[in-house]
């Protein structure tokens, strides 16, 4: 029954990690749209604006001709000419105007259409990779359970607990034979998730000499890091720490607290757990 409990905890946790990453790409996805909405209201404004230039200009170009019809009756011949020569000069100026206005019109709007297309693309491209870190970032996760069952989503990342009764034997820094090969199916898991980074944590119980348990727990992570390099993982992604009983999870006035806090603590960043918590 308690094993079925445990089950189903971590299934809750997935299902909620789950949830939180498809929020994220929801907000990702509506961000997204709002851009895109924006981009279409600015060039509809835009277009307007032109559209009444073009008919701004055109009714010039009317009355320009109106005029020139009006001066043709009521001047001279001579003067008629005239006044058609400088309407005539005054037209064929006034329709370059517009036709220039025309170029630079569609080439603004080839432009915005371009800049529309390519936020689109960049926001599917971006929805892609949060999609593919989640589902990484999940496949991980249930890797690693199936491997070593203390393992959890916190917000600095994954954390995997290695227990320090259960991995070495007291007062002792090397991994015990028995264990390699579970700990070396942590480290092939990892090795297939080559942009994370890993810290290797080594915690140990109050007991004994501050000094002696201080250098304990870190030779005790570097002992952890080598089986996890020895098994395909580059060795600048992992960065170790000691920090002996100074980081305690439990009461160390009592054997179970400092059993607990005897543990070896593998925490992998860069998934979307570690982005949620930025």
């Amino acid at each position: 029954r308690r094993g079925e409990l445990e089950i189903a905890a971590r299934d809750a946790e997935i299902r909620a990690q789950s949830a939180r990453a498809q929020s994220d790409a929801e907000r990702q996805r509506m961000a997204a749209e709002t851009r895109q909405r924006l981009d279409a209201e600015r060039m509809a404004a835009a277009q307007a604006d032109r559209e009444n230039a073009q008919r701004a200009a055109d009714e010039r170009v009317r009355a320009l001709e109106a005029s020139l019809e009006s001066e043709r009756r009521k001047s001279s011949e001579q003067q008629q000419q005239q006044q058609i020569e400088t309407l005539k000069a005054q037209l064929e100026a006034e329709r370059r105007n517009v036709d220039e206005a025309k170029k630079a019109s569609e080439a603004e709007v080839a432009a915005a259409r371009r800049a529309a297309d390519e936020e689109r693309a960049r926001a599917q491209e971006i929805e892609k990779k949060s999609a593919d870190r989640d589902r990484s970032q999940s496949e991980l996760l249930i890797r690693l359970q199936q491997v070593e069952k203390e393992t959890r989503v916190e917000s600095r990342g994954i954390v995997v607990t290695l227990a320090g009764n259960v991995y070495f034997d007291s007062s002792k820094a090397d991994v015990k034979p028995g264990l390699r090969d579970r700990l070396a199916e942590v480290g092939r898991a990892l090795a297939s998730a080559p942009d994370r980074h890993i810290l290797v944590e080594g915690h140990t119980d109050s007991t004994g000499k501050m000094d002696f348990n201080m250098r304990l727990s870190q030779l005790r992570a570097e002992a952890v890091k080598a089986v996890l390099v020895s098994n395909g993982v580059a060795p600048d992604r992992i960065e170790t720490h000691g920090y002996g009983p100074t980081k305690a999870v439990a009461d160390n006035a009592t054997p179970s607290g400092r059993s607990q806090n005897r543990r070896v603590e593998v925490v992998i960043q860069g998934g979307a757990a570690a982005a949620s918590a930025r």
